[in-house]
């Protein structure tokens, strides 16, 4: 697997657990920070604030995605986030059909 689809994968993953609100309940719990050491030690990136998942994408600058959406729907993602997030260069690819979802979650 590409390091940079690693990342990618592990930006989202930390992102969407950090968007919930018992993930910002619980940031300063000892489960925690024992997983941020574990991850750490196994050489992977563990981020435990939005400010630092901005600073991050602001130091990467641009974001690919796969999505299985409709054209227009892929439009309306990339406007609403642009509008929060201009400073990443957002390219949202469509993939349609069985042999492009087998391939995008193999990649995954």
């Amino acid at each position: 697997m590409a390091v940079p689809l690693l990342k990618l994968i592990l930006f989202l993953v930390v992102a969407s657990w950090l968007s919930s609100t018992s993930a910002f309940a619980a940031q300063s719990s000892p489960t925690l920070l024992n997983a941020k050491k574990d991850a750490d030690a196994k050489g992977y990136t563990f981020i435990t604030s939005h400010d630092e998942i901005v600073n991050k994408a602001k130091q990467e600058g641009k974001l690919r995605v796969l999505a299985e959406m409709e054209p227009t729907t892929i439009k309306a993602a990339i406007k609403a986030f642009t509008s929060k997030y201009p400073f990443i260069n957002l390219h949202i690819g469509e993939i349609t059909g069985a042999d492009a979802a087998r391939r995008n979650i193999l990649e995954i």
